[in-house]
């Protein structure tokens, strides 16, 4: 449809370049007032697929409103398990465990840099998973809270790395 097209168009034009990222989140705002769903749904494939734009892409959403903000949130839930669920039926498990990271990724970043976006319908669906034993939103917990937390977690590092990094 032509929602998604230019949705994709946009978010060229945001990937593309940082100087146009504030109209580009103006445009995104203006589409998204169409069709939330459709539109966040194109940022998330994007995502998914490039996970190194997921710090850009949470500036470019800076002007949505609270509206569009919840049904983003209701588009995490909805693609981390669609995702989780396609990990057991997948035979190649490693390119959509790298899909989920990158969701995760974007999702502890939105959470750090939009601090009054409502978090408790992400952590009762953390929390139904864990009850049914799905291991897989444990990696959602940890890019939470380490955005969040502004904390990273080091694992198997050097000396010369760990001295680079105090």
């Amino acid at each position: 449809t032509k929602l998604v097209k230019d949705t994709k168009q946009i978010l060229k034009k945001v990937a593309n370049s940082k100087e146009v990222m504030m109209v580009s989140g103006q445009k995104l705002k203006r589409i998204s007032q169409l069709d939330s769903l459709t539109c966040f749904q194109q940022l998330l494939e994007n995502i998914q697929n490039y996970d190194n734009f997921c710090e850009l892409m949470v500036t470019a959403i800076k002007p949505s409103s609270a509206l569009n903000f919840d049904a983003l949130r209701f588009l995490f839930v909805y693609n981390f398990d669609t995702i989780s669920k396609s990990m057991e039926n997948s035979r190649n498990s490693d390119f959509v465990l790298l899909k989920l990271q990158a969701l995760s990724r974007f999702i502890g970043f939105v959470y750090k840099k939009y601090y009054y976006v409502e978090i408790k319908g992400v952590l009762n669906y953390i929390l139904l998973a864990l009850e049914k034993g799905e291991i897989n939103v444990i990696l959602l917990v940890e890019q939470i809270f380490e955005k969040m937390g502004g904390q990273v977690i080091l694992d198997n590092i050097s000396r010369s790395a760990l001295y680079a990094q105090s």
